[in-house]
Order: C-alpha cells, then sequence, then structure tokens
C-alpha cells in the first residue's frame, strides 16, 4: 500500500513539473497560436491589421509561465509586432480584409 501511494505522489509531482516547465495547456497554446497566425496571414500586407492582430499571437504565451524555451518564443512574437508596427501606414483599416473582396472580373 506504501508503494501504491509513493507512486502516486511521484506521479502528481511530475504532473505539476510539466504544467510549471511549459505551457499550462499544450492543446490549447497550440490551436491559439494556429488560430492567431491565420488571423495575421489574413491581413495580407496590411501592416496596420498585421500589427493589431500579432498582439493576438503574443497573447497566446500567457499562459506558459516563466519557462525560458516559452519566454524566448515570446520576445520572437512580440519583435516580429513591432515589425509589422514600425510599417503601419496612415489610413490603413485595421479590419481583417473579407477573403474573396480582393476584386476581380
Amino acid at each position: 500500500m506504501h508503494v501504491y501511494f509513493s507512486t502516486i505522489a511521484s506521479l502528481l509531482v511530475l504532473a505539476g513539473i510539466c504544467v510549471a516547465g511549459g505551457c499550462e495547456n499544450p492543446a490549447s497554446f497550440k490551436k491559439c497560436l494556429a488560430q492567431t497566425r491565420a488571423e495575421v496571414n489574413i491581413c495580407g500586407i496590411n501592416m496596420t491589421c498585421k500589427c493589431l492582430r500579432q498582439e493576438n499571437v503574443v497573447r497566446c504565451y500567457e499562459k506558459c509561465g516563466d519557462d525560458s524555451y516559452y519566454r524566448r518564443l515570446k520576445l520572437g512574437e512580440k519583435g516580429q509586432q513591432q515589425i509589422f508596427c514600425s510599417q503601419k501606414q496612415p489610413g490603413e483599416s485595421e479590419d481583417m480584409p473579407i477573403i474573396g473582396s480582393e476584386g476581380g472580373p
């Protein structure tokens, strides 16, 4: 019986280490990145739109704690946002374009 409780305690400690060492919910984190990066891509060449949408990508990292790996990734995403924001053009819409509205014949 002692071995059983000891094993459970060890598993709980390991589970705590895994959560502390990365993002709280890896599946949710990956989904957040996929969705927010898709929004950035939809902006096309509109840097005002990209600047605003990139902030959502950065927010995906908020539940990753102090893990140094995720902090570095977050810094990279913030750097990308700074690039987008530095290239904003006066009068650009903040809205994402409607797919298929680019015009045509």
